[in-house]
């Protein structure tokens, strides 16, 4: 989150322009320097609102605070290294924060000394870890800078816009059912959209792919990715509903017979969650953003009223009707630059040439 709402979308729009001009603005840099060091300063005041002084809680926030310099520009080494199709780069960088803390975790808690800052230090050093590989693999493009190259801040608030109200989307459905749920649905609710969430790994890893390639401007290759993607992103769906549906009531017992439904409408809210990803990315290639930031506007508007339709109805609500209510937001997101896409495009001359 810090990313979206510090940063204002400049990493990837100076990553962008590397890619294409093997330059980076030098006011750029130094805007993502500034704005860092901004980011500093204001958590570093706000802190004793978030926590009293002297707590743990307190000095966590500081030190988390210091790292932002650092995260700056690995943001922007991550997004080169991304936008490069450097897949095995992209995947270290990101393994780093997901497995070593988890693994540190265990090993202290078996020796009995795991505490806060135990937890805290292996997270915030994992993450600290990563971001400095991350500039490490891409080094030599930060220190391309031109002073006379100059930023596309259209699009970078645009970009900036579009992914913040996303990531509001991505967790206005967990708050909701936390408010409108009973605990029980609640817990259904939680589990299915992790299992969903888990049914778009291999789609997003095909988006990463098809966008290094697309930088390219390997035309034919995307196309074929677009299939892929759908096709992969629908299989992926079933198999996890279908395991979820015959395995999770023998594993969480009674009380869980509704968690494949609520499973099965997140997976196909998931598909949808993983065309809009794709989208994002092709258009951040041809920088024509005009159109997303509506098109998050109308998912995020049309997620608000399903989440008010569940509210209001009669009964308890259950897991699968706030599932609906997400599968709609993200199919609203979709439709005014459906027609746009390349995916669209394919399928319509797929058809077309069926008919023939």
């Amino acid at each position: 989150m810090v990313n979206y709402v510090l940063f204002f979308g400049l990493p990837r729009t100076l990553a962008l322009q590397y890619v294409r001009t093997r330059l980076i603005s030098l006011r750029g840099m130094l805007s993502v320097g500034a704005l860092s060091l901004l980011g500093l300063a204001s958590i570093v005041c706000l802190a004793p609102l978030l926590a009293s002084r002297g707590t743990d809680v307190y000095y966590a926030v500081c030190v988390t605070a210091v790292s932002l310099p650092v995260l700056g520009f690995a943001l922007i080494a991550q997004e080169i290294i991304l936008a490069e199709a450097k897949t095995v780069e992209v995947n270290v960088v990101r393994a780093i924060p997901l497995t070593v803390p988890s693994l540190g975790i265990i090993v202290v808690g078996l020796l009995g000394q795991l505490d806060f800052w135990w937890a805290f230090g292996l997270t915030m050093g994992s993450a600290l870890l990563a971001n400095l590989i991350s500039i490490c693999f891409a080094l030599k493009q930060l220190s391309a800078v031109a002073t006379g190259t100059p930023v596309d801040w259209s699009f970078s608030g645009r970009y900036w816009l579009t992914v913040g109200i996303d990531n509001v989307s991505r967790r206005l459905d967990m708050l909701a059912g936390a408010i409108v749920l009973s605990p029980t649905a609640l817990g259904i609710y939680a589990i299915a959209s992790t299992c969903a969430s888990a049914s778009g790994a291999l789609t997003q890893a095909i988006n990463q792919v098809s966008y290094g390639r697309l930088m390219k401007e390997s035309v034919t290759t995307t196309k074929r990715a677009d299939r892929l993607r759908i096709i992969m992103a629908v299989l992926a769906g079933l198999m996890v509903s279908a395991t979820v549906d015959l395995l999770g009531p023998i594993i969480f017992g009674p009380g869980f017979e509704g968690l494949g439904l609520a499973t099965a409408i997140l997976c196909i809210a998931q598909v949808f969650r993983d065309q809009w990803s794709w989208q994002v990315l092709r258009d951040s290639v041809s920088k024509e953003a005009r159109g997303l930031a509506m098109s998050s506007i109308l998912g995020l508007a049309a997620l608000m009223v399903g989440i008010l339709l569940v509210s209001f109805s009669e009964g308890s609500p259950d897991a699968w009707s706030l599932a609906a209510a997400a599968a709609f937001g993200a199919l609203a997101r979709l439709i005014p630059t459906f027609s746009q896409s390349s995916m669209a495009r394919t399928l319509w001359r797929t058809d077309r040439g069926d008919r023939r």
